[in-house]
């Protein structure tokens, strides 16, 4: 048996965010807010997210990038805690692999939040990770500017 350093099949990211756990918590799980925040026209728009909120309850969520191509992430909910915990498959289209889980977790600290997001299972797809590893800081970032307003 054989085993791989776990930064190899996963992505870790960090983000102090001055917002409630609570507010975040609805930004990532509400369709209207997750709308409003997550894309650009630099990069590419989410126009649509269906959210079925519970254990087993799928999402999927479909945009156009830059180029006026369409794409969609969807995906199964694993576990709800809120506002602590969210955790759910990711299965986006642009990339032909079986899916990965995406885990955000929300630690009160000061006046605000640390948002980790810890996106794992790519195992021997070094394309589909290093791809995920540019677009974790921009969705992060996107939503700071979202709920810190």
């Amino acid at each position: 048996m054989s085993t791989k350093p776990l930064d190899q099949d996963q992505i870790v990211q960090e983000i102090f965010i001055d917002a409630s756990p609570e507010r975040i918590f609805k930004a990532i799980t509400t369709p209207e807010d997750l709308v409003a925040w997550w894309g650009d026209e630099n990069t590419y728009q989410c126009e649509k997210w269906n959210v079925d909120l519970r254990i087993g309850g799928r999402y999927r969520s479909q945009g156009k990038g830059t180029k006026g191509n369409d794409f969609v992430v969807e995906g199964t909910y694993l576990e709800i805690d809120p506002p602590n915990t969210l955790v759910y498959t990711w299965e986006p289209s642009w990339h032909k692999i079986p899916a990965t889980t995406v885990r955000w977790e929300l630690n009160p600290q000061d006046k605000g939040t640390l948002v980790r997001i810890t996106h794992s299972g790519f195992g021997a797809n070094i394309d589909a990770k290093k791809d995920h590893e540019g677009g974790w800081p921009r969705v992060l970032a996107w939503l700071n500017r979202y709920v810190s307003k």
